[in-house]
């Protein structure tokens, strides 16, 4: 992967944490964003560290799980379009839309970690 991979990588994070600020619970979701936006700055540096990214697929990944429940509600309930409008009429909407961002956040995460470990061992 060239650099350009990282940095646009880093910009697309770093732009899906400003999308959220017209959220209500942006608190949340931008720091989740922002911090997988760093880990391209931090593997560029080689300062990013095995250990950091395990317990953030570790996190992330209880994050998402606890989303498991309104995902089932959504697929129960016809799947309805999450990327129709921005407004979400149905609260599972809103759910099944962030547990999909974590989805992202995590295969970005689990691709940095394998990326990662071979560096290491080059």
């Amino acid at each position: 992967m060239g650099s350009w991979f990282h940095y646009i990588t880093m910009i697309i994070f770093i732009i899906f944490g400003i999308i959220q600020f017209n959220d209500p619970d942006f608190w949340i979701w931008t720091p989740i964003y922002w911090l997988i936006s760093l880990i391209p700055v931090l593997f560029l540096r080689s300062l990013l560290s095995q250990k950091l990214l395990f317990l953030f697929i570790v996190l992330y990944g209880l994050f998402m799980i606890s989303y498991i429940p309104d995902i089932i509600d959504w697929i129960n309930g016809g799947m309805d379009n999450i990327a129709g409008s921005m407004k979400a009429e149905e609260p599972h909407i809103e759910l099944a839309r962030e547990f999909f961002g974590l989805v992202i956040c995590l295969s970005v995460i689990i691709i940095y970690y394998f990326k990662n470990k071979s560096k290491i061992t080059e």
